[in-house]
Parts: structure tokens; C-alpha cells; sequence
């Protein structure tokens, strides 16, 4: 089983540290992101995770991924697009391979002809030019009724030809991806593609917080088969520790009560259910899915950053349910008191360790910290080598430029030639 973010963040260094909080409680394997608003002169580390990203030139825009390091890929080099902004990379996550293009397409007015022939063959272009299977995610700025809008926009027509031309299917359920507010109803504008045959293999939902975006991040699980078992995510081998005559009691039990008056799929999933709870309850040793604790996201985060964490995510559930402005107004302002909240205790945690300092510290672990405070980039341990760095650094050392030398010697006593 793998888990994907996709989320459309509109500028991630303010956002950081709560998006680490999402991605650990949803033991997320890889996450697409865009509208980065990251420049080549802004470093960024995210820990557990090697980052591929290409930023705009200009203000604005981005694409991000971040994949687990213990997942092997290699970065896939892109059609050149004249609308669209993508990065992609092939995969290897557990038993998927794949291709995954994180892709951000600004808005276009329906009057824009050009613009939108070009969008056009961009989108053609991906499915052309990289290695399939594509998992493409991302903020495609289009109304579609087949995705949750109330009508269709000028885009809409030319993204479901692309999929009925490249037998792609739209994973999106119908819900919105991006927030209401008092001034804007909800829409749905980010959209995830897979190829048809595997489309029973995912599930799509929505994440009901939008982390101080207005766009809400979407959770995309794959699990070979397509029959997962709702609220039981079972991560270890259930058959190591277990007492096998409760097991095989709490499964005649629980079998003895059930019905079968629905479809072959969802007896399937109950029985699957059955199994994995009565295992589960079998257990004679405390099973290591049991274990509830998670590292820190950052290591200044403590019980405070977590509950401010959680007022905001709760003031933002109450405007959900009711889109009154009082509330709305309500979630900006817990959303402010988090975010000052995570800058204070970020301040003072650097503080105290610098006060803390002795002689005794070694260089490494010092400018290890200095990285982890300032979002400094790691190497991407698990991306394919490439020596055009040894090419650029020998330029560097010895530029063309210079005129060559001979510095060979004459042997002591030979004639000069």
C-alpha cells in the first residue's frame, strides 16, 4: 500500500511546518505540491524526504515533489511546455511503478485562444513524452461537471478528450478541493489522473484542512486489488504472535451474525474485515501497528504547537459546516495566533540551544542544526548519480580559457631539445 499528498499549498515556506505535522499523521510515502512560490535562491529540507522541484522564473508558480528515502526514483526530464509548469519523476514505491508528474496550470480566460491551443498540447505532451504508467497530479484551474463543478469551462472539453484519447480516468469524487469563503463559493480545480486500468487500485479524499491555503490537500492511497479495509490499515504480519484457537472463536462468532444480502464486493470487504479485526484481537503480544508515537516534525515542536495546531484545524471544520462569516473570521485568526505560535517557539528553541553551547560541541552536530533551522537541502540520496557535476566543477578549476602548459621537466642532465 502507498499514500500520496497532492495539494496546492500558494506559497509553502509559511506553511512548512504544519504540512510536515499532515504528511507524518498520514505516513505519506510521496506528496505533489504547487504554487510553491520557492525561488533557486531558497533552500529547502524536508526530513525523511529527498525534494525535486522546479520554480518559476518569475514571482509565483512552482511544482514540488517529495518522495520517502527509502523509495528509489530518478528524475524524468520534461516536454518544454509553454503553459504548463511540471516535474516528474519514475518511481518505485513497494510493488507500484510509476511515473508521477506534479503539474501547476495558471488560469486562463476564455477568451485566450492561443493560450488554451497550448494548454492543449501540453497536456498531449505528457502522455507522449513520459514513461507511462502516469499518475499525474495537480491544480488544473478548470470547472468540470464530471469533477465536482456546477459547469463546465472552456478547459473541461479538452481534459476529458485527453483522457478518453489516452484511456486516462479521473480519480476525483466529486468533492471540492478548494475552500469556500465569504466572498467565493467552494470548487473543485485539482485534479488527479490515473491510467483506467488501474483506477480500481486508488482511492481519492479529500483532507478537511487546508493548512493556511485555500486550496485543501487530497489523500490518494494505492492498494493492489482495490479492496482495502476501511479503518483497520494493517501495516505488520498479524499471524507472528497470535493465539490461533481465540482466532479461529471470534472468526465463527463474528461470521455467525453476519448478512449476505449485499453485493459480492462489499461481502468481500466485510469478510476481509472480519479477518483482519479477529487477528487484530488474537494478538498475544502488543502488535507494532499499536504504537501511537510519531517523532516531532520539527525539534521545537511540543504539546502547545499541537494544540494550537488543532484549535486551528477545528475552528476551520466549524466554518466548514456552516460558511458563516463570524466563523470564518473565527479560523484567520486561530490560523494567525498558529502560525506566530510555531515562529516564537522556533525563535526561542534556537535561542536556548545557542545559550547552551560548550566547547564540547562538535562542528558536525552544529551545522546540523544550522541546516535544520534554516530548511537547508539535502542531497537526494536515492536519485539516479550523474556526473555532469564533475564536468561543471573541472570547468570551474580549469576554465577553456587558460592557456595550457607544458610542465613537463627535462631530466637532470639531457640535452634541451
Amino acid at each position: 500500500m502507498a499514500t500520496f499528498i497532492q495539494w496546492n499549498c500558494r506559497s509553502l515556506l509559511g506553511k512548512l511546518n504544519s504540512f510536515k505535522v499532515l504528511v507524518g499523521e498520514h505516513n505519506c510515502d510521496l506528496f505533489a505540491l504547487c504554487e510553491t512560490w520557492l525561488s533557486d535562491d531558497i533552500t529547502l529540507t524536508f526530513p525523511g524526504y529527498n525534494i525535486i522541484r522546479e520554480d518559476r522564473i518569475t514571482r509565483g508558480g512552482g511544482v514540488l515533489i517529495g518522495i520517502r528515502k527509502s523509495h528509489t526514483f530518478s528524475r524524468v526530464p520534461t516536454p518544454r511546455q509553454e503553459i504548463m509548469e511540471t516535474v516528474a519523476i519514475q518511481a518505485k514505491i513497494g510493488d507500484l511503478h510509476v511515473t508521477i508528474p506534479s503539474v501547476y496550470i495558471p488560469p486562463i480566460a476564455n477568451n485566450e485562444k492561443e493560450k488554451i491551443e497550448k494548454f492543449k498540447e501540453d497536456l498531449g505532451n505528457l502522455a507522449v513524452v513520459l514513461p507511462g504508467p502516469l499518475l499525474i497530479l495537480g491544480d488544473f484551474n478548470s470547472h468540470g461537471v464530471e469533477w465536482g463543478g456546477v459547469k463546465d469551462d472552456i478547459r473541461a472539453p479538452i481534459i476529458r478528450d485527453f483522457c478518453d484519447r489516452y484511456k486516462f480516468s479521473i480519480l476525483n469524487s466529486g468533492e471540492a478541493t478548494r475552500m469556500s469563503t465569504p466572498k467565493s463559493r467552494e470548487s473543485a480545480l485539482d485534479l488527479s489522473l490515473c491510467p483506467s486500468a488501474m483506477a480500481l487500485d486508488f482511492s481519492w479524499k479529500v483532507i478537511q484542512d487546508p493548512i493556511g491555503s485555500d486550496h485543501l490537500p487530497i489523500e490518494i492511497s494505492y492498494n493492489k486489488g482495490g479492496c482495502s479495509v476501511d479503518g483497520i490499515p494493517v501495516k505488520c504480519d498479524l499471524t507472528r504472535n497470535i493465539d490461533w484457537t481465540r482466532y479461529g472463536e471470534l472468526v465463527a462468532a463474528s461470521l455467525s451474525l453476519a448478512t449476505y444480502y449485499s453485493t459480492p464486493v462489499n461481502e468481500y470487504k466485510n469478510l476481509v474485515a472480519v479477518i483482519n479485526k479477529c487477528a487484530l484481537e488474537a494478538q498475544t503480544r502488543r502488535s507494532h501497528q499499536a504504537r501511537t508515537f510519531k517523532k516531532p516534525p520539527t525539534p521545537w515542536w511540543d504539546k502547545d504547537c499541537q494544540a494550537a495546531f488543532n484549535k486551528k484545524r477545528e475552528a476551520y471544520k466549524a466554518f466548514r459546516d456552516t460558511g458563516s462569516r463570524p466563523l470564518y473570521e473565527k479560523y484567520k485568526g486561530q490560523e494567525r495566533a498558529c502560525k506566530n505560535l510555531l515562529k516564537a517557539k522556533k525563535k526561542g528553541y534556537w535561542r536556548r540551544y545557542v545559550n547552551n553551547l560548550d566547547p564540547s560541541t562538535s562542528l558536525n552536530s552544529l551545522w546540523k542544526m544550522a541546516r535544520r533551522m534554516r530548511n537547508s537541502n539535502n542531497i537526494n540520496e536515492s536519485e539516479s548519480f550523474s556526473g555532469e557535476w564533475l564536468i561543471e566543477f573541472a570547468h570551474k578549476l580549469c576554465p577553456d580559457f587558460v592557456p595550457a602548459q607544458n610542465f613537463i621537466q627535462d631530466a637532470p642532465g639531457s640535452d634541451p631539445m
